[in-house]
């Protein structure tokens, strides 16, 4: 026993590896925990998020397109320009003599109509090609205010995949040497069990003899029995457990490990003020709620450019399949161009009653309403690390106490014993003294899991896993 003493107190002090089994077990839960899985793909939508924000920034809004229209007959005959043909010919009019003909022809030259001509500029068939590019110059810094947002939005999914992987990892961690504790439980209570059994059937037999009473009998058989329920109660604690615990690793697998392995997991200082100051900066909901403190201030920011100039530039590049000149008859490619810069001024969102400035109030009051959260989960945070380091320095004190009495009962038994076989007490005093002493073994085990417990309860806070 001072030999389990002395290991127990150099793990407390300075063991830190995990047993080959449990580091098995955490790298299928990393694998294979939907929970995880999903932290993952939303730290990926994160980055895919902050990518676009990016590309909005920095990038200008590129476009090319082609174009093909076919007009219908009607609106092509109205587009046509028709112009009539003349040509020279001499025309025989008569001489007049004081408005009289006198019977006599002359020839003269005329212009005259012989047919019409159509001057087509309408198609039926038309074809274009277009390419745009424009890009904001000045949007009152939404673009820039919207890229911190989106930085800050995948800063909170990698702490959120850090804070899953701990709390995963601490899960696992549990349950495996709760599996481990149930088990010696188990074996516990079969092999006080099968002992009580083993003192009936004695005791049957020295009733038979007529050296006890029916009484001696009938204690030892109650005790006996008491065991049966409680070993059917500690196998079906044990078989939902462990179907829990393939839940969190994703497969079939069960702990074959010591318990005694638990205590290789110690903190890396007990200074109340670090371990205090390390949870404070790290904990995910701490920094979940700053960081929406800090997304409402660039938030602010963006509804307050509501009220700033924008400046848009842009630039456009056309090429289209027509007549160069109407003169033409046949039809080229022509290129034409355009590039300027437009510029907007809000009037309305700085009149006092506009929807931007009650947005704007708006925003000062939600900011108000997340300091106070903040504050409030600052000290409830506290509290329960100071309760976690008051449990651990309990629990150890616990472990000294459950080991005494460890001590003091496995030294009972062995008295008890020897009393026994000189004659001095009878078999029911063995029988308690057996009991007692598997009762604190089961103390003992359970101690030891109480303190492992909380230790890794704050190893997680301390993102030390």
């Amino acid at each position: 026993m001072k030999q389990v003493l002395w290991f127990l107190f150099l793990s407390f002090s300075w063991g830190m590896a995990l047993s080959d089994d449990l580091s098995h077990f955490l790298s299928l839960a990393s694998a294979n925990n939907p929970t995880l899985k999903q932290s993952r793909l939303d730290l990926q939508v994160a980055q895919a998020q902050y990518e676009q924000a990016w590309a909005d920034f920095w990038l200008p809004d590129v476009s090319a397109g082609v174009s093909f229209t076919y007009l219908d007959p009607d609106t092509i005959n109205r587009g046509k320009m028709t112009v009539p043909q003349y040509s020279m010919t001499n025309l025989n009019l008569p001489v007049l003599n004081g408005g009289i003909p006198t019977g006599e022809y002359v020839p003269v030259p005329t212009m005259i109509p012989t047919g019409y001509t159509t001057n087509q500029t309408v198609f039926a068939d038309n074809y274009g090609i277009q390419f745009q590019v424009a890009k904001p110059l000045f949007l009152g810094f939404r673009l820039a205010n919207t890229l911190k947002i989106r930085e800050l939005n995948l800063r909170l999914a990698k702490q959120k995949l850090l804070d899953q992987e701990q709390s995963i990892k601490a899960s696992v961690i549990q349950s495996y040497y709760n599996l481990l504790l149930l088990k010696e439980n188990i074996r516990l209570s079969k092999q006080l069990s099968d002992a009580l059994r083993k003192r009936y059937e004695s005791m049957q037999a020295n009733y038979r003899a007529g050296l006890v009473s029916d009484y001696d009998v009938l204690k030892v058989e109650v005790q006996y029995k008491n065991t049966l329920p409680t070993i059917q109660r500690l196998e079906t604690t044990y078989t939902t457990a462990l179907q829990q615990f393939w839940q969190l690793i994703g497969t079939n697998g069960e702990p074959q490990g010591n318990l005694l392995d638990a205590t290789n997991l110690t903190l890396t200082t007990t200074n109340q003020e670090e371990i205090l100051g390390s949870v404070l900066s790290n904990h995910v909901s701490l920094v979940q709620i700053r960081t929406t403190r800090e997304i409402q201030e660039y938030t602010t920011r963006i509804q307050y450019a509501d009220k700033l100039p924008t400046v848009t530039s842009f630039f456009n590049l056309k090429y289209d399949y027509k007549l160069t000149n109407s003169s033409d008859k046949e039809r080229t490619w022509v290129s034409s161009w355009s590039i300027g810069v437009s510029v907007s001024i809000p009037i309305d969102e700085w009149l006092p009653f506009s929807k931007n400035n009650a947005l704007l109030r708006e925003s000062a009051l939600s900011k108000e309403k997340t300091d106070l959260a903040l504050k409030t989960l600052e000290d409830q945070i506290r509290l329960q690390v100071n309760s976690l380091l008051s449990q651990i320095n309990d629990q150890k004190q616990a472990i000294d106490a459950q080991t005494l009495n460890m001590r003091q009962a496995q030294r009972g038994l062995s008295m008890a014993n020897d009393r026994y076989q000189k004659g001095y007490i009878s078999s029911l005093d063995v029988t308690d003294a057996e009991t007692s002493y598997s009762q604190a073994q089961v103390n003992y085990l359970q101690a030891i899991y109480d303190y492992v417990n909380s230790i890794v309860k704050l190893k997680q806070l301390l993102y030390e896993l």
